[in-house]
């Protein structure tokens, strides 16, 4: 597992990926805020209005896509019951309310473009640009994008028992990595297949997984400290993970004479 620059290898960042986590679930709390309770809305009242409204119209549009009917047609269909009924109960409004097929993806598009970029980037390398130092001269780029590859295995899958492992080069529950063997440099084919497999994982998480889970948690612990992580905690940890070792390795890059990587740049388009 990598070091900070300056810190003895000794020391290096195991609590990062983990030597010791137990896993225990625990299901996300229901809402107590009565029929029609958006869990986003409640989170952004008074803060975020936006992302409450975006809910909103993104459940319109899924529900008119799979032939629904129309919050209109179902106040009126209510109405009418009602009116013929009148020992009928009150309609549950379904206004903003978020289906458990709901996937997150939607909120984090744009996040695939680290890992495409990067494997780009990396993928025409020769051994000797991979050998390039990242921040310490001990720490060259190959080393640093492998450990980005796996740290994204270690969580999703020996955290939060998310399947997939198997499927790439980081099968140790504890943790270790490529660039914990710094002798063995790794290729770039290597690399390429680590960044690919490895984002499988991402990609299929944040198709199945719903806002309803997302706190749903795992207990790590070491010695006597237990620390609580969420999924949401999680895919922002790997998130912001990605970015800092992406911007070193294209820091390093570019100081170098190679081209540097910037994922932003597909979050936009060029109209003229």
């Amino acid at each position: 597992m990598r070091r900070m620059p300056g810190a003895t290898r000794s020391l290096s960042a195991r609590w990062d990926r983990g030597r010791s986590c137990s896993v225990q679930w625990k299901p996300p709390a229901r809402s107590s805020s009565g029929p029609g309770h958006c869990p986003l809305k409640a989170e952004t009242t008074g803060s975020n209005p936006v992302r409450a409204t975006a809910c909103c119209q993104l459940r319109r549009q899924q529900a008119a896509a799979q032939g629904e009917p129309s919050e209109r047609d179902v106040q009126i269909r209510a109405g009418a019951s009602a009116a013929s009924d009148t020992s009928a109960t009150p309609k549950q409004n379904t206004r903003c309310s978020l289906p458990s097929m709901h996937s997150i993806a939607p909120f984090y598009a744009g996040y695939h473009l680290f890992n495409d970029d990067l494997v780009k980037a990396l993928a025409p390398l020769s051994a000797e640009q991979l050998a390039l130092p990242v921040g310490s001269p001990t720490w060259p780029i190959w080393a640093s994008a492998s450990h980005l590859a796996g740290a994204r295995v270690f969580w999703l899958c020996h955290v939060f028992n998310e399947p997939g492992a198997e499927a790439t080069p980081f099968n140790d529950p504890t943790g270790v990595g490529w660039e914990d063997d710094l002798a063995h440099p790794r290729s770039a084919d290597e690399l390429v297949g680590a960044l690919t497999s490895s984002w499988k994982i991402v990609e299929r998480c944040l198709a199945t997984w719903t806002p309803e889970t997302l706190g749903q948690e795992a207990r790590r612990t070491r010695g006597t400290e237990v620390r609580i992580h969420t999924r949401q905690s999680v895919l922002m940890r790997l998130i912001t993970h990605d970015a800092f070792h992406t911007g070193e390795i294209s820091l390093a890059l570019g100081s170098n004479g190679l081209p540097a990587i910037e994922p932003w740049a597909g979050l936009s388009q060029v109209v003229r």
